[in-house]
């Protein structure tokens, strides 16, 4: 599967071959238990794992050849269960009618929306609206359940599709743009301290969970044109700034953080076995860990890092 991703061009249709033919061949339409642990590691990765342009057209088209396997032995909660961490996922599920919204996960779709300036917006609104709309499922209508009406649909389902926060300056920084970055700090008033803030089409839960401060957020993203700017205008780096940059996949990241001696989070290496990063692993294993190491931390480097490639020249 990481080799499906890690593939520079689109044309991957023998990997996907090869994985349609190693599900076959080890008989996982037969064992629901194998399938769980593949259905989970391909919600981990929609998450963690960091994502080039054609990301999730890879992920959908490994669940659409996958789904003669896994749809027979699962049922519409115990998928939901799998991938409800998984914005894009349940998302990609639902509009290909392979997981079919009942009224236990019309309930939990709910929960996945934003409080904007006291007023909420729902990821998804489109599929709620048209279930409260169509009076599909018995108990479930507009005056139970009034959601706020989306004023631009067409502007709202583009900026779903994208997964990512969709202000400005995030947009920005993902594509390490310094002068259109400084041009628009210096316009909009912005300090450089300042933190980013959420976006209810934001999927990766740490930049949810915690507002990442602009200079985090550009680790995140591997953006180092714009870390660099930030660093000499004397925007502090905590350890944390590991975990944000450990997401980018980006050993020159990796490195400058070296060279600024920014000591790292105790975390960092779960993180990276999170993300299935496993270049970055093998690197702080053979780095950061001494003879005195837990063994069972190295074994589990084991079980994830199967690559060769060398990270660091």
């Amino acid at each position: 599967i990481l080799n499906i991703f890690d593939e520079s061009d689109d044309s991957n249709d023998a990997s996907l071959q090869n994985l349609l033919n190693f599900l076959d061949s080890h008989q996982y339409k037969e064992n629901k238990s194998e399938l769980k642990h593949f259905l989970h590691l391909i919600s981990t990765l929609s998450i963690n794992h960091n994502r080039k342009p054609n990301f999730f057209k890879i992920i959908e088209t490994i669940l659409t050849i996958s789904s003669k396997f896994f749809k027979p032995l699962f049922s519409n909660e115990e998928l939901f269960v799998i991938f409800q961490q998984s914005k894009p996922i349940l998302l990609f599920l639902i509009k290909s009618k392979i997981l079919e919204i009942d009224e236990i996960i019309f309930k939990y779709l709910l929960l996945f929306n934003e409080d904007i300036e006291n007023e909420t917006f729902f990821y998804f609104y489109p599929e709620l609206n048209s279930i409260i709309k169509s009076g599909a499922i018995e108990g479930i209508n507009e005056k139970k359940y009034p959601l706020k009406m989306i004023d631009n649909i067409e502007n709202f389902e583009k900026n779903r599709q994208k997964f990512v926060n969709d202000s400005k300056i995030c947009s920005i920084i993902r594509e390490d743009l310094l002068d259109d970055f400084i041009q628009y700090v210096h316009q909009n008033s912005i300090s450089l301290l300042s933190q980013i803030q959420r976006s209810i089409f934001e999927i990766n839960s740490m930049l949810i969970e915690k507002e990442p401060t602009l200079i985090e957020y550009a680790a995140f993203y591997g953006s180092i044109r714009i870390i660099k700017y930030l660093a000499i205008n004397k925007v502090e780096m905590g350890s944390s700034i590991w975990l944000y940059a450990v997401h980018s996949n980006n050993p020159e990241v990796i490195s400058f953080l070296e060279e600024k001696n920014i000591e790292m989070d105790d975390k960092t290496f779960s993180e990276s076995i999170k993300c299935h990063h496993n270049h970055i692993s093998r690197y702080i294993c053979e780095n950061y860990f001494d003879n005195s190491t837990d063994l069972n931390e190295k074994n589990l480097l084991s079980i994830y890092s199967s690559s060769n490639y060398e990270f660091f020249s």
